[in-house]
């Protein structure tokens, strides 16, 4: 139980911690915003192309700087059997594969 509450305690602190940036997002400009999502999509595409096999081929036709999180249209889909079939060229994390998840679940 000292564990569950050591995490417990360090996801408390690090809330605190970013308390302040995430409550003055609430007085963002909408362009702010359109601007912070437009990056944010940006990092999560590059991060998965970067470290993602199964993701770095679907997405290499794409131009990741022209795309807009309010049309996302031309981002291909990725259904769960795509998951299941590909989970350990998909995940960005090679130390992460379907056995070893499946084991842990048990």
């Amino acid at each position: 139980m000292a564990d569950l509450q050591q995490l417990r305690a360090a996801h408390m602190a690090r809330a605190q911690e970013l308390a302040p940036e995430f409550l003055a997002r609430l007085h963002w400009t909408r362009e702010q915003l359109a601007a912070h999502q437009r990056q944010a999509l940006r990092t999560l595409l590059t991060t998965a192309v970067d470290r993602s096999p199964w993701h770095r081929k679907r997405l290499k036709n794409l131009d990741l700087d022209a795309l807009d999180p309010a049309d996302l249209t031309a981002l291909p889909v990725m259904t769960k059997a795509d998951v299941m079939a590909d989970f350990d060229d998909i995940v960005t994390d090679g130390r992460l594969r379907l056995a070893e998840v499946d084991e842990h679940l048990e």
